[in-house]
C-alpha cells in the first residue's frame, strides 16, 4: 500500500481528493529521460524501468504539492506531474548521517 504523507508547513497546497499515480502509468519525455539519466546515473535504454522500480518500492511516500507529486523512495526523490503522469526530474537522496 502506498503511503500519502501530509504536507509540512510552508510546502504549498496538498489536494487530498486525488489518487497518487500508478507506477505502470508513468512516462517521461526525451529531455526528461536525459535529465533522469544524468541525475540518477541510469542507462538510457532502461531509465523508466529503473525509475518505476524505485517508485514501486513498498516504503515509497507520495506527497501532492500543487500540480506535482513528490515521490520519495529509499534512495531517490521523483517529481511527477499530477495531471499527465510525466516524470519531470529526480534526485538521489543523501545517505543517512551516522551519529558521529
Amino acid at each position: 500500500m502506498r503511503r500519502v504523507a501530509p504536507a509540512r508547513a510552508g510546502e504549498g497546497t496538498v489536494r487530498e481528493n486525488t489518487a497518487p499515480p500508478r507506477p505502470h502509468e508513468l512516462h517521461t519525455t526525451p529531455l526528461g529521460a536525459a535529465r533522469l539519466c544524468k541525475n540518477l546515473g541510469f542507462a538510457p535504454q532502461d531509465v523508466m524501468r529503473q525509475c518505476i522500480r524505485c517508485i514501486a518500492q513498498p516504503g515509497a511516500v507520495y506527497q501532492r504539492r500543487g500540480k506535482n507529486w513528490y515521490i520519495t523512495s529509499a534512495d531517490c526523490e521523483f517529481v511527477v506531474n499530477a495531471g499527465s503522469g510525466t516524470v519531470i526530474t529526480a534526485h538521489r537522496r543523501p545517505p543517512p548521517q551516522n551519529g558521529s
